[in-house]
């Protein structure tokens, strides 16, 4: 089940060469074919008979209907996270998606939101995936809506996601729902840091804060290290460590608790740019909330230590590292 770290149609090449091999059977190509004009490619340069898609169909049911009528820009992308695989295979719960909030929904396919009787005006804060998917579809059913973001687009901590390995494709769930809301008539404010008074000069009806969420620092970790800023959030240390292309000195670590893809993807990048990286974390392993096929993926990964450790020995290994003044380790 390859993930955003495979190329695009990873198996083509095995494919080939199995429907050269048995030429009397129709072969059926499958493996990250996300988009309709791959499918097409395979299919018209004799590759292959058919093409079989899976999580495509996930991501978007109408996949192949949109297809059939040039809307190829209106689909919503699968981005290989395997969450699917992972809650009905693994998890044997109900099934569900990153990218389309309605799966399995009666009324998932070609989704198009009812329409109010009544208009409102609605006030968005934060152009993250919520904020814009509770934007678009507020605008679509008629509502008069405003977003409001600080930053300079939209998107919110995905756009950080979409630049660490792997990431590429997730920049299409906010592409999708920012044309969305460009198409229902949603206004879009960007470099607006709002306060109570901003949003309720607007007069809105209803109001619909989506700024997302901190991550909280471990409570081992000293006050003044704290506040200092010298001990990064993992998001805060990747903004900074991407501004800079260069290879570093020294070794960088991330204290792990969250144990989901975006962390082991900062660790694959880190890798990268610091001669050595370690991973610690108080659970038995790292990885554990993520689908057992991207699991592998970052277990795999060469070059980065793993450490399982507690808060009280997270603590004092801490408090060495700065005392003995180890400033070319970067810990976020």
């Amino acid at each position: 089940m390859p993930d955003g770290h495979a190329e695009r149609v990873p198996y083509r090449s095995i494919i080939r060469d199995l429907a050269q091999a048995i030429p009397e059977v129709p072969v059926i190509a499958v493996g990250r074919i996300t988009d309709p004009a791959e499918a097409e490619a395979i299919v018209a340069d004799g590759t292959v008979a058919l093409v079989g898609v899976g999580r495509a169909l996930i991501a978007d049911p109408a996949w192949v209907v949109k297809a059939q009528k040039g809307r190829a820009h209106d689909i919503r992308y699968c981005v290989s996270c395997n969450t699917c695989w992972e809650r009905i295979s693994q998890q044997r719960v109900p099934i569900a998606c990153d990218n389309n909030p309605r799966v399995g929904l009666a009324d998932e396919l070609d989704y198009t939101p009812s329409r109010v009787e009544r208009a409102r005006r609605i006030v968005v804060v934060g152009a993250g995936p919520a904020g814009l998917e509770a934007a678009w579809i507020a605008a679509a059913r008629g509502h008069q809506v405003t977003l409001l973001t600080r930053s300079t687009e939209v998107g919110g901590k995905l756009r950080l996601r979409a630049l660490l390995p792997g990431g590429e494709s997730v920049s299409s769930v906010y592409d999708y729902q920012h044309a969305a809301a460009l198409r229902s008539g949603c206004e879009i404010v960007t470099r607006r840091e709002v306060s109570l008074s901003d949003v309720l000069a607007l007069e809105p009806d209803a109001v619909i804060l989506a700024t997302g969420a901190d991550m909280v620092a471990p409570l081992w970790l000293p006050d003044e290290l704290r506040v200092s800023g010298l001990v990064p959030d993992l998001r805060q240390g990747m903004r900074e460590v991407l501004r800079h292309g260069a290879r570093q000195a020294g070794a960088a670590v991330i204290f792990d608790m969250d144990h989901s893809e975006g962390t082991y993807a900062a660790a694959e990048h880190l890798h990268a740019m610091f001669e050595q990286v370690y991973i610690v974390t108080p659970r038995d392993t790292i990885a554990q909330d993520l689908p057992l096929v991207v699991r592998q993926g970052a277990l795999a990964q060469r070059g980065i230590v793993c450490h399982r450790i507690g808060d009280a020995m997270a603590a004092r290994s801490l408090q060495v590292a700065t005392s003995e003044g180890h400033a070319a380790g970067h810990a976020v």
